[in-house]
């Protein structure tokens, strides 16, 4: 995808949560920071940090509000010591006998397009495209969506724009993240330059 600064798309996928950065690996030749948190079935998901700072460096339990994202692979983007703050290691568990913070489940929030959806419309796919800043420019994300029973939902129509926001369930065999959603509401529809694209 083009990193000229005059592109612009109306979407974006942003991560809300608890995530425990590693040290930064300089023998895996990338230079990423690897970053960790915890789906509601499986276990832990793994993300590379594409950092704004390169100078910065990330370890431990941090809790982070809307840090862009893209997926398949999944990357973050660190937008700076504004949009996260590290868990005290008082409440961090590091040290013996220390207490322990709950932990905060990922959030998946953003707008993208409806590109799918199933017979019931309780359960779809939204694709759009996320900043990951100057260097990096404009990438794809995929998000597997699903609604319980319970909710009641009239949902858009493919190839409109919506809002979203839902909780990590897990990470599909594909590596797309399926979110349990509680919100979803439609914008309007996506422009056709945007849905080729995404194609």
């Amino acid at each position: 995808m083009s990193n000229h600064q005059e592109l612009r798309y109306p979407t974006k996928l942003q991560l809300t949560g608890d995530i425990i950065f590693a040290p930064r690996d300089a023998e895996d030749g990338t230079g990423l920071i690897r970053a960790f948190f915890f789906d509601t079935v499986t276990g832990s998901v793994t993300a590379h940090l594409v950092s704004a700072c390169t100078d910065e460096e990330r370890d431990g339990w941090f809790t982070i509000r809307h840090m862009p994202a893209a997926t398949c692979p999944l990357r973050l983007f660190d937008r700076g010591d504004e949009y996260m703050r590290r868990v005290p290691e008082e409440v961090d568990g590091s040290g013996p006998g220390a207490t322990v913070m709950d932990w905060v489940d990922m959030m998946y929030s953003g707008v993208g397009v409806v590109q799918r959806l199933d017979l019931l419309r309780r359960r779809g796919l939204l694709v759009g495209l996320t900043y990951l800043g100057e260097s990096k420019g404009w990438h794809r994300f995929d998000v597997r969506f699903k609604f319980t029973e319970e909710d009641i939902n009239i949902l858009p129509p493919t190839q409109s724009l919506v809002n979203f926001e839902g909780i990590l369930e897990r990470q599909d065999v594909d590596g797309v993240p399926i979110i349990r959603t509680h919100q979803l509401d439609l914008i309007g529809m996506a422009d056709p330059a945007l849905i080729d694209i995404l194609r």
